[in-house]
């Protein structure tokens, strides 16, 4: 979902949007490249590539950048939801690293980490929708003002947005 967008959809479908195509995609990657580029080898349980292309370097290069691309983006962002959007492009970064291993340990780990994402992102935008529902003296349509007001559902957002 491009970030300029999110800021103006309703925020339960921006959470949806979030997590499920993100699921999808990789679902789509995994199946695909095992598929086209590699094969299983029966002794070790280890995949190997049946192409020159390095792909674990090529892979571990795009994470690095989409983590870092994303992370900083999103600390300039004065929008909650906008901040969320540009984290989740970290956070596809941080499942291409399970995918560099070219185990299933590796897939297992994107299955993992897909799942706690789904309850963290959902999570972390409901914390967006409960402060948007807030009456209108305690609401912020930015980031500004969201710490000063205890107690608040504002303060499970930083634990539902980390890893």
């Amino acid at each position: 979902m491009e970030p300029r967008r999110v800021r103006r959809g309703p925020t339960p479908a921006t959470a949806f949007f979030s997590v499920g195509p993100k699921a999808a995609g990789f679902a789509v990657l995994v199946r695909f490249y095992y598929t086209v580029f590699a094969a299983a080898d029966p002794g070790t349980g280890l995949w190997r590539l049946t192409s020159a292309v390095d792909w674990p370097f090529l892979f571990a290069a795009l994470s690095a950048l989409t983590m870092t691309v994303g992370n900083l983006v999103a600390v300039k962002q004065n929008n909650v939801k906008r901040l969320l959007a540009y984290s989740s492009i970290a956070h596809a970064g941080y499942m291409l690293m399970g995918f560099v291993l070219l185990t299933s340990a590796g897939i297992e780990a994107i299955l993992f980490y897909l799942v706690v994402y789904l309850f963290m992102n959902l999570g972390a935008f409901y914390v967006v929708v409960l402060v948007s529902n807030a009456p209108m003296e305690r609401r912020s349509p930015t980031s500004r003002g969201w710490g000063p007001a205890p107690p608040s559902p504002r303060w499970c957002l930083p634990s539902s947005s980390s890893p």
